[in-house]
């Protein structure tokens, strides 16, 4: 009797022990799928971040004060950097034009402020139409021999086209809006400078062949070194940016002073 009811007690003490471990591999099974499943929508959200924060409105010329007070008419082009396009276990087929070319003009007066805007119509480019508004105000000084400006800014972006399917009317919703510092160190008529700021972004994807609707938020930081150098009426800037930890991307510009 001792013996049936030890052995009884031993294959139960085994019972339990095997039920205990599949229950603790059925939560990592679980655990392992939930963080796929986070990891997912996160690499999906980074991505929009990313192409959101490329249609950012930064400053993209040097914090110079003027003598005197001018009218500045700007070209910028922002070349597209190579991104991670991998979602999952796949990579999206997200195409984007080589570059945005972008027209801006800022008033500067003499005592330093500066207010600003950047439009385009709704008219077809490379295989997209991209309609935005945007403005920039900002107050430019000198500070221990420093050219110093200090900037707001807002910008809304549609971009309708073939972003995820060839042939579709995707269309991608951006609100960014923010404010940075830069300092700058005049030599002659160049000067180098830096900075960093801070800005609220706010997406939306809409994806034609599913009706799928993808929607993201984050409030973002990033730094800024630019050069910038005058030859007459003109100026010339390239400038290079580092957005949170996970994107790298640049823009030059030639503006013309009345």
């Amino acid at each position: 009797m001792v013996k049936t009811c030890g052995a009884l007690f031993y294959r139960l003490d085994w019972l339990r022990l095997a039920i205990g471990l599949a229950a603790v591999l059925a939560a990592l099974q679980w655990a392992s799928g939930a963080a796929r499943a986070v990891t997912f929508i996160e690499q999906a959200e980074r991505l929009q971040h990313i192409n959101a924060f490329l249609l950012d409105l930064r400053p993209g010329q040097p914090p110079r004060v003027p003598d005197e007070t001018v009218l500045d008419f700007a070209l910028e082009i922002l070349p597209a950097p190579d991104i991670d396009n991998r979602v999952g276990a796949k990579d999206e087929p997200i195409a984007s034009p080589a570059a945005i070319p972008r027209l801006r003009l800022r008033y500067i007066t003499a005592s330093g402020f500066m207010v600003g805007g950047t439009w385009n119509p709704d008219v077809e480019f490379e295989g997209y139409r991209a309609p935005w508004t945007g403005w920039e105000v900002g107050y430019r000084f000198v500070l221990a021999g420093l050219h110093t400006e200090l900037r707001l800014f807002a910008i809304s972006v549609q971009v309708v086209g073939p972003i995820a399917d060839k042939g579709a009317e995707d269309e991608f919703d951006v609100y960014n809006r923010g404010g940075d510092l830069r300092l700058g160190v005049p030599l002659g008529t160049a000067m180098i400078y830096a900075g960093g700021g801070e800005g609220r972004s706010e997406s939306t994807l809409r994806i034609e062949s599913d009706g799928a609707r993808l929607d993201a938020e984050t409030t973002y930081t990033y730094i800024l070194a630019g050069v910038g150098g005058e030859w007459g009426p003109m100026t010339f800037t390239y400038e290079q940016y580092w957005s949170e930890d996970y994107l790298q991307h640049y823009s030059i510009s030639a503006s013309v002073r009345f």
